[in-house]
């Protein structure tokens, strides 16, 4: 059973997404649905022939828990957020949604399976937000427990020098509280979440959605038409052409996708070119 310090750290990921987060648009649209169409590309590697037993542990909401089980496959959600298994379970209610094998809250590392379940385990969220090291253990423990004898883990997990190299691109890794920040991230491995384990306020933060005013919607559109025409679209073309190719085959998509952002292909470019070979998920 779970001991007093899981218990904390499964309360500080629930509240998080519960009422900080709302993870059923992450892998929605932009460089999200470049993550998402990514992320199934590398899975669809290690997969055996469907129907296969898996379990998605710590698969939110269910976008790749629905997506395999379009493939034939029979898939375990399990997740530590009563609220992404409740949106899950609504999905699955909508007219052409692929059905799940189960549904159910859990924690990955003490999981209510039997030994030797399932051929392949998903385990994205556990690893992303479980840094202390015998946390981590526990779950690469249950994980071993409840896959079959040669089955497949596919383990997601952020490097600890994120922060860093996104406050270098940024330009924040200058600032003094961002690069004490990353210090203690590098040598801890402990991701700082503002609001729930760093800088914490007693007040209910304050809605201020921006809107985006007429004139600057007109002016982007205005910068997007003057790229397209400076641009060398044929080389758009040609990296986009190379992009669909590799996505098509057993191919490395990433230099391509990069090789497409070289060329001023825009995001929208790119994603289009990916769903036009993958498709799109509409649960």
């Amino acid at each position: 059973m779970p001991d007093s310090r899981q218990d904390q750290a499964a309360e500080e990921i629930v509240d998080h997404y519960t009422k900080t987060y709302d993870e059923s648009q992450r892998l929605t649209d932009g460089f999200g649905g470049l993550e998402r169409a990514r992320t199934e590309e590398l899975i669809r590697r290690y997969l055996p022939e469907e129907p296969a037993v898996v379990l998605d542990v710590g698969g939110g909401t269910g976008v790749y828990a629905f997506a395999l089980a379009a493939l034939g496959h029979d898939v375990h959600l399990i997740d530590i957020v009563p609220t992404h298994i409740e949106q899950a379970k609504a999905r699955a209610q909508e007219p052409g949604t692929p059905s799940l094998a189960g549904l159910r809250v859990g924690d990955a590392r003490d999981l209510e399976v039997d030994d030797a379940f399932a051929d392949v385990m998903l385990m994205h969220g556990p690893l992303y937000h479980l840094t202390a090291r015998e946390d981590r253990r526990r779950a690469l423990t249950e994980a071993a427990r409840v896959l079959k004898p040669g089955g497949t883990l596919l383990a997601f997990a952020i490097t600890r020098y994120a922060g860093a190299l996104y406050g270098l691109t940024e330009g924040l890794i200058y600032a003094d509280d961002y690069r004490d920040m990353i210090r203690r991230e590098i040598e801890t491995g402990e991701r700082i979440i503002v609001g729930v384990n760093e800088y914490e306020v007693d007040e209910e933060p304050k809605e201020d959605i921006e809107e985006v005013s007429e004139a600057e919607q007109r002016r982007q559109r205005e910068r997007l038409a003057e790229l397209r025409e400076d641009r060398d679209n044929e080389a758009v073309e040609d990296a986009l052409a190379g992009l669909k190719d590799a996505a098509t085959s057993e191919q490395n998509v990433m230099p391509h996708i990069i090789d497409a952002v070289k060329a001023y292909a825009t995001t929208g470019e790119i994603c289009n070119a990916m769903r036009d070979v993958f498709g799109e998920y509409d649960g």
